[in-house]
């Protein structure tokens, strides 16, 4: 038999096994319609952002999501914060902001409000005016980055950090001790060394299926490494 029937004869015979492994067919679970494929849709998995939040909110109970030392919480706050340097440099079109504002007041966090089972007025009401001020403002920050998306070696959704203890030690951050940070271009995913983010900030209240994830989010327009 000639070389190219051999040939014809494997792909055919590969393309028999892939039909037959395929889950799509007359007995599988998903289901053809007029030529169509309807597939089961499945629920979306938490974000970290989601995770982090309901662990604050009933630490017992999630545990096994995150690994909490009691004992290194101190030490790792004071480490992070000695190595997260102010910002000296003024940059134009920019408000020079910190996580001293951003993180300088206790937002308390309970069911009704992270599951919306309550009027938002509860979150409103626990951020101060000063930083609901800066909502929809150009801002310059400095942080940690924390990656969320990468494309290419680059990270393009992360958490900004205000410090190094969530991937260093395991300690959960207060929900608003990171932010959101959007930046299609991609910036390196550096762990260990605190960047400077410049974009537009948003304050306020932002859920993934229903549930509290993020008081800040920021859409990047540089990330100076």
């Amino acid at each position: 038999m000639p070389i190219v029937n051999w040939i014809c004869c494997f792909v055919l015979l590969f393309a028999r096994i892939l039909c037959h492994a395929s889950p799509v067919g007359a007995n599988a679970p998903d289901a053809k319609i007029k030529g169509s494929t309807i597939r089961k849709k499945y629920p979306q998995p938490p974000s970290f952002q989601q995770r982090m939040v309901l662990f604050s909110l009933n630490p017992d109970t999630n545990r096994n999501t995150f690994l909490l030392e009691s004992n290194d919480l101190d030490a790792t706050k004071l480490a992070g914060r000695v190595q997260l340097e102010q910002m000296t440099q003024t940059i134009p079109g920019y408000k020079n902001i910190g996580f001293d504002l951003l993180s300088g007041y206790e937002f308390k966090l309970n069911e009704s409000l992270v599951n919306q089972t309550s009027p938002s007025i509860q979150q409103k009401t626990q951020i101060p005016d000063l930083v609901t001020s800066l909502h929809q403002q150009k801002v310059a920050i400095r942080g940690f980055i924390l990656p969320l998306k990468t494309e290419e070696s680059k990270t393009t959704e992360f958490l900004l950090m205000r410090n190094q203890n969530l991937c260093c030690f395991g300690s959960i951050p207060r929900i608003n001790e990171w932010i959101t940070v959007r930046y299609p271009p991609g910036a390196k995913p550096l762990l260990d060394r605190a960047c400077t983010v410049l974009g537009r900030i948003e304050v306020g209240e932002f859920r993934d299926n229903g549930v509290l994830v993020d008081i800040y989010r920021l859409n990047a327009d540089l990330v100076q490494q």
